[in-house]
């Protein structure tokens, strides 16, 4: 299955995996699923870093 993250749910992969239900983390975690992520993520947190709402993009990790 292919699982389309968006933007917020990216944030709390990356940020804070543990506000996540149990079910999701299991789904993004499985080899059987393939997990996409927008090419316009990276650019929506980078704004958000920048408008202060979030509190660095220096703790996330880019992985290509």
């Amino acid at each position: 299955m292919r699982l389309l993250l968006d933007t917020q749910v990216l944030i709390w992969v990356l940020a804070n995996p543990g506000r996540l239900p149990a079910a999701t983390t299991d789904a993004l975690e499985s080899y059987e699923n393939q997990v996409l992520v927008s090419v316009a993520s990276p650019w929506e947190i980078a704004i958000k870093s920048a408008l202060g709402k979030l509190s660095s993009i220096d703790d996330f990790e880019f992985q290509i």
